[in-house]
């Protein structure tokens, strides 16, 4: 069962599109403080741990233990990357962002350690 250990929530920027479906998955900033789902490879804000409509504003985890939602298999103790819908993947080009505290697969929310950004 995913657990959540927040180090820092950023709470002050705003869903530039309706994410009421995005809870857990990862985002980005996009353009005057508006948040978006986070693209396949990229490096994101962190995790988003609620569920905003356009306007709202979002909780964003970006450092500790957040839950983020599986795009793919991901193995325990295995290094992530975003995902194609913004979700949890199995690093392989993009930036490292986390490590799997659990293994996961497509759509299973799992606990994920934020803070290996890079290639």
């Amino acid at each position: 069962m995913a657990y959540e250990i927040p180090g820092f929530v950023l709470g002050t920027l705003v869903a530039g599109d309706d994410l009421s479906a995005a809870q857990y998955r990862f985002v980005v900033g996009t353009a005057a403080d508006n948040v978006g789902v986070c693209g396949a490879g990229l490096q994101p804000l962190g995790s988003l741990n609620n569920a905003p409509v356009e306007g709202g504003v979002c909780e964003i985890v970006t450092s500790g233990v957040a839950k983020v939602i599986c795009d793919d298999t991901v193995a325990e103790f295995g290094q992530i990357e975003v995902g194609a819908s913004g979700g949890a993947d199995t690093l392989s080009a993009g930036f490292s962002v986390g490590m799997a505290l659990e293994a996961g697969v497509v759509g299973q929310v799992i606990s994920v350690r934020l803070g290996d950004y890079g290639k």
